[in-house]
C-alpha cells in the first residue's frame, strides 16, 4: 500500500517523455499521489494530458499552481482568476505585506517562503495565526535545501526549525515537498 505524497512533482511541461519517465519513477518509489505545478494561464490540454499519464501510472493527480504575486491587490486578483481551475494554490511570500494576506485568505492552500533569501521569510507568530484560522499549510521545499552549501544550510535549518516549532504551536500544518 503507498503512503507517499508528493504536492510538487517538478515536471517539465515541454518534454511530455521526460515527464512520463519522472511520474513512472514516483509510481516507482511509492507515491500514491502527484501535485503538478502549473503556471497560472496553462492551458487545460496541457493539464488533462499529464492527468492521463497519471492515469496510467496508477497515480492520483492533483493540479496545482504556485503564484508570485508582488503585492496584496496582485494576490487577490490572482487568487480570483485561478483558485477554481486549480486543486491546491501556493502563494510564494516575498514581501510581509503578501505574507498576511495569503496567511488569512482561505483561498490560499500552501504558504511558502524563499530558502535562500532569509529577509524574506516572514512566519513569524501572528503569520502562524492567521494560516491557522485559514486553514491554510506552511509549504517546506526540500531541493533548494539540497543545493545550499555549509553555513547557508545551517542557517536555513536553524530557521526551519524555529519555523516549524511556530507552526507546531498555532496549529499550522507543515507540509514537505520535493520542489
Amino acid at each position: 500500500m503507498k503512503h507517499f505524497v508528493d504536492l510538487q512533482l517538478r515536471v517539465p511541461l515541454k518534454d511530455l517523455p521526460q515527464a512520463e519517465r519522472m511520474i513512472h519513477k514516483a509510481d516507482v518509489l511509492g507515491y500514491s499521489q502527484v501535485g503538478i505545478p502549473f503556471p497560472p494561464d496553462v492551458t487545460q490540454e496541457q493539464i488533462s494530458k499529464l492527468k492521463q499519464v497519471c492515469t496510467d501510472a496508477k497515480l492520483d493527480f492533483v493540479s496545482r499552481t504556485n503564484l508570485f504575486p508582488r503585492n496584496s491587490s496582485e494576490l487577490l486578483r490572482d487568487l480570483r482568476r485561478y483558485r477554481r481551475k486549480y486543486e491546491i494554490v501556493a502563494v510564494r511570500c516575498n514581501t510581509k505585506d503578501v505574507a498576511r494576506q495569503a496567511a488569512k485568505d482561505r483561498r490560499v492552500d500552501l504558504i511558502q517562503f524563499s530558502a535562500t533569501n532569509l529577509r524574506q521569510r516572514f512566519f513569524d507568530e501572528q503569520e502562524a495565526e492567521l494560516a491557522s484560522q485559514a486553514l491554510s499549510s506552511l509549504e517546506i521545499e526540500l531541493a533548494p535545501m539540497l543545493q545550499l552549501t555549509s553555513f547557508s544550510r545551517i542557517r536555513l535549518l536553524s530557521r526551519l526549525r524555529k519555523e516549524a516549532a511556530t507552526a507546531q504551536r498555532a496549529g499550522v500544518p507543515i507540509t514537505l515537498s520535493s520542489g
